[in-house]
């Protein structure tokens, strides 16, 4: 037991796995790319979209990756757009659903969005190798930064201790 008034109470680890991954949209745009024009840097731009059903105990995050130019997301800028869906079987999800909002915590998310992103790395890799893209370095993207981006609500406790 510990007289530290500030010790917060021990929370069971919630339990989960991955039921499947697939690709649900891939375009690739090779005409678009100019190599020939090496000041023109290749960037990643990561998208997401989470569904769930507390019946099945699934949450779905969806990653849309594009690859594009400098600039905005235009036609003529993006070379490959991909869309990759990962299932998980969330234990009990249930009872991380209030009022029809899930309440998990930062560190499940930052665990899924690393294993979601690493999934969508991996399948745009294979899907543009072979094309004009295939020398494209994508990069690694930190788990912790990229859930702090995307859901900056799960960490508002963490920053004002």
């Amino acid at each position: 037991m510990s007289n530290s008034p500030a010790s917060k109470p021990e929370q069971k680890a919630i339990g989960f796995q991955i039921a499947r991954i697939r690709t649900t949209g891939f375009k690739l745009n090779e005409y678009n790319h100019r190599p020939d024009e090496p000041q023109r840097s290749i960037k990643l731009e990561l998208q997401y979209r989470t569904e769930f059903n507390i019946g099945t105990n699934i949450l779905s995050i969806t990653i849309r990756c594009y690859l594009h130019y400098d600039g905005e997301l235009t036609p003529e800028n993006i070379l490959a757009d991909i869309e990759v869906e990962n299932l998980f079987v969330v234990e009990e999800l249930y009872k991380h659903v209030i009022d029809g909002q899930e309440d998990l915590p930062a560190e499940i998310w930052v665990n899924m969005f690393g294993l979601s992103v690493s999934h969508t790395r991996a399948l745009v890799s294979e899907r543009i190798a072979g094309t004009t893209l295939t020398n494209t370095i994508i990069p690694i993207i930190n788990p912790v930064e990229l859930t702090k981006a995307f859901l900056p609500h799960k960490f508002e406790s963490e920053d004002q201790e």
